[in-house]
């Protein structure tokens, strides 16, 4: 998904597991979040929620 965003022109930040893409929010708050419901140690559904609670989305 990544290397299609990319190649359409666009910035494409990835993690592997749900606390890495929470870290990289702190860093740099994306435009858009594209997440698997699945990932390992932090599920999507988690990572959202914890994206709405600490930035008030």
């Amino acid at each position: 998904m990544s290397e299609l965003l990319e190649l359409e022109g666009y910035t494409a930040l990835t993690a592997t597991n749900g606390y890495t893409g929470l870290e990289k929010i702190k860093l740099q708050l994306p435009d858009l979040i594209i997440c698997d419901l699945r990932m390992p140690e932090m599920d999507g559904f988690t990572l959202i929620k914890t994206i709405g609670r600490r930035f008030k989305v």
